[in-house]
């Protein structure tokens, strides 16, 4: 309980902490005092007062109740009556919460730092090896530039080279033909000329003219017909290779006409 001696001291309490709630914080007025305990007289604050039971929905007396539950808010923090305004506390959380975002800030700022650090040296290294490989071709220029007559001196020769290695090849082909035929040609048989035989612009084939001893023929055995046989049977000639010419036997020798043909046309 306040005694009448203490009401004075306990007005100006009251008034002063309006003051200090009003200009500290900048809140609203207050619109109302509520009292617990035994009643005290606060007349001249130019507020309302009422007095603050808890415990007025229960039966009993409950004049006291107010410290109790007062008391019981101190110590267990169940209730709390907050009088800061809204922006102010808002702040006030902001503030709090302000180490935590300055903090992040830093660390983002960090990563974001790191980062721009890495592509720099990224772009250093790069510009490095651009600056070398540069150098490099600069280095390489005249040998190049030494080189490009040489190579084109080389292409002219492989050129030629081809031609003279097609007109050997040619050579080569033609000096086996002719080997390859006498070779089927028996003794007192042997060849006079020949000349290409030509299909569409290709040789196909040859034309030769041959002569026989008769008296190297067997008796009997038609040694043309034999000479055309084993042409034929040959790899390199096909089965059109026929006598075209083929004289009947006069004096000691005769001449006849083999139109020898290539199984492949002639290179």
């Amino acid at each position: 309980p306040v005694s009448a001696e203490m009401v004075p001291r306990l007005k100006q309490e009251i008034a002063r902490s309006i003051s200090f709630y009003l200009n500290q914080h900048g809140g609203n007025s207050p619109v109302k005092i509520l009292q617990t305990g035994e009643p005290a007289d606060l007349t001249g604050l130019d507020l309302p007062v009422e007095t603050f039971d808890p415990f007025r929905k229960m039966k009993g007396e409950g004049a006291g109740g107010g410290v109790l539950a007062g008391l019981a808010v101190r110590e267990n923090a169940a209730i709390k009556i907050n009088l800061i305004p809204e922006t102010l506390q808002k702040a006030r959380r902001f503030k709090k919460r302000q180490p935590v975002i300055i903090s992040a800030a830093i660390s983002a700022l960090l990563v974001f730092a790191v980062w721009i650090f890495g592509l720099n040296q990224m772009a250093g290294l790069t510009r490095q090896k651009t600056a070398a490989i540069k150098g490099e071709i600069a280095r390489l220029e005249p040998v190049e530039n030494r080189l490009i007559p040489l190579e084109e001196k080389a292409a002219e020769l492989e050129r030629e080279a081809n031609v003279y290695r097609e007109l050997a090849e040619q050579r080569a082909f033609w000096l086996d033909t002719l080997a390859e035929i006498k070779a089927y040609l028996p003794k007192g048989m042997f060849l006079l000329k020949s000349e290409p035989i030509k299909t569409e612009d290709k040789v196909s084939g040859l034309r030769i003219s041959a002569v026989s001893y008769l008296d190297y023929e067997t008796e009997g055995a038609d040694a043309v017909a034999e000479v055309r046989n084993a042409l034929q049977s040959s790899p390199r000639f096909s089965d059109k290779t026929k006598v075209t010419n083929r004289p009947t036997k006069r004096l000691f020798a005769r001449e006849f006409v083999l139109d020898v043909f290539f199984e492949e046309a002639a290179p």
